[in-house]
């Protein structure tokens, strides 16, 4: 997504980037998700998985928004070994690209 000097991208960690489109540095993160490092029953560690940006993102150019709707918590679809609240899955959310202000979420 590209709002005036900026290019938008959803990641997998899962996050937002804003980045300078001319220079190509990056201006700021915002993370859905605080990695975590401890270990879980099969020995696999907690990390980003789970709530990623999903469907892509798109944007009120005009007002600087960007909506990024988020996928399921986890791997394990009973729920049983998922971390936390997991409070941005299942969810759209919206983060102000001008203001770095996040709002959210708005539960589908």
């Amino acid at each position: 997504m590209i709002i005036e000097n900026n290019l938008i991208i959803a990641t997998f960690e899962p996050g937002i980037e804003v980045y300078d489109l001319e220079s190509g540095e990056i201006k700021w993160k915002f993370y859905l998700k605080e990695k975590s490092n401890y270990f879980r029953y099969g020995g696999k560690r907690y990390d980003y998985s789970g709530g990623n940006p999903w469907g892509g993102i798109s944007a009120d150019v005009d007002r600087q928004i960007v909506y990024v709707s988020t996928g399921n918590a986890g791997r394990f679809h009973e729920g049983t070994t998922r971390p936390g609240a997991n409070k941005y899955s299942n969810s759209i959310v919206a983060i102000d690209i001008k203001n770095k202000n996040f709002y959210g979420p708005f539960k589908k």
